[in-house]
């Protein structure tokens, strides 16, 4: 679904354990960076046709800095000029909280989850889109006792089933029968409500609790033995996003929730895709 057209990613390999068990394998953070440093390294830059500037942020129309030496470059826009960062992502590790977190409190993204688990006999993990989910996969994965795992759920999200999204003919069925019923369901649905509910009923769509209704569906992947895992999390709490992490409380939009004080936050809150509605801004200049 996504990279370069021309190079393949991974070994086309069926996971044989674990939460994927039975789908192709899933590339990890390196294994993606890898891939894209590749073409950049191998084909575009020894061209002579591309000059790459990493480390470095527009300051002007025609201008970007470095931020190591914070040196300033001029550019020259022979043809067109593109801007690509109306679909920026926002990301964990760099994202700015819409939230206050008091002195003493750890709170951090889930890139630290390896290396601070283990240091804390309970974790919260906030969010509830599929960053929250992998952190939660993660932490069940490695032997995180469920009881010692809360989950603040602002919202319930709808997730994708992984069976209907393999590549692979040994999956076509699902795929492509999947998409195919996913087609009539759309085209047939009476309401949102209808479309939904068929989905769901298709095994095309999950969501976390049948009592909750959910108010999102971002289009995140989901296998049946994650979706299983996940619900092992008992202590699940709907009131709405974090105000404040205080060091016994939780306050959020729709209530105060009690907390031990050496819990552990993974913030998980950012939002994938930026809110560009309205935006004007163009693309190719």
């Amino acid at each position: 679904m996504y990279g370069v057209g021309s190079r393949a990613v991974g070994q086309h390999r069926i996971d044989t354990s674990g939460l994927n068990e039975g789908f192709y394998e899933l590339a990890s953070g390196l294994e993606i960076t890898r891939y894209y440093h590749q073409p950049m390294e191998d084909v575009f830059l020894p061209s002579g046709r591309v000059h790459y500037f990493p480390l470095s942020e527009p300051t002007g129309d025609a201008e970007i800095m470095s931020l190591m030496s914070r040196e300033r470059t001029r550019l020259h826009a022979r043809k067109k000029r593109v801007d690509a960062t109306l679909l920026t992502t926002s990301i964990p590790a760099t994202h700015v909280r819409q939230f206050e977190v008091a002195e003493g409190i750890t709170c951090v993204p889930p890139n630290e989850l390896p290396r601070m688990a283990a240091k804390h006999r309970t974790v919260t993990v906030l969010g509830g889109g599929k960053t929250s989910i992998d952190s939660l996969s993660w932490l069940l994965g490695n032997g995180y006792p469920a009881d010692a795992i809360s989950w603040v759920v602002p919202r319930d999200s709808r997730f994708l089933n992984r069976a209907c999204t393999e590549p692979g003919l040994e999956f076509f069925e699902q795929t492509f029968g999947g998409g195919a019923e996913n087609l009539e369901i759309c085209a047939t649905a009476t309401n949102v409500e209808d479309l939904c509910t068929r989905m769901e009923a298709a095994g095309i769509w999950f969501r976390l609790d049948p009592g909750v209704w959910p108010r999102m569906f971002h289009s995140a992947v989901l296998s049946e033995r994650e979706m299983e895992a996940v619900r092992s999390i008992r202590r699940t709490i709907r009131l709405g996003r974090v105000n404040r992490i205080e060091p016994h409380r939780l306050v959020l939009e729709g209530g105060v929730e009690d907390a031990k004080s050496d819990t552990l936050y993974i913030d998980c809150t950012a939002s994938a895709v930026a809110q560009n509605v309205g935006i004007r801004t163009p693309v190719f200049s």
